[in-house]
């Protein structure tokens, strides 16, 4: 069996605009971890002075794009994104 490996796993995106995507970055589900993560629990006033998307939460390397906004809703954390114009973004 061959198996494909992907930088980016894009969890319920809504929608794709010419000025960037909007989907969610976390749902409210359980995880593979047994957990749920509250929507109504994050705290992004840091996130929100450095919006940056990561590969796989990796600090270690360049972001592959940034966040235009940032907001919980009932279901997840929504996002409004934008990809960085390389290879990796």
């Amino acid at each position: 069996m061959e198996k494909l490996k992907t930088l980016l796993e894009i969890k319920g995106l809504d929608e794709k605009k010419q000025d960037g995507y909007i989907g969610y970055a976390s749902v409210a589900v359980l995880d593979r971890d047994g957990e749920i993560i509250d929507p109504k629990g994050w705290k992004l006033d840091n996130y929100r002075k450095n919006p940056v998307i990561l590969t796989s939460h990796d600090y270690s390397k360049l972001p592959v794009g940034r966040a235009l906004w940032v907001q919980p809703d009932e279901n997840g954390l929504k996002v409004k994104f934008v990809l960085a114009n390389t290879e990796t973004g």
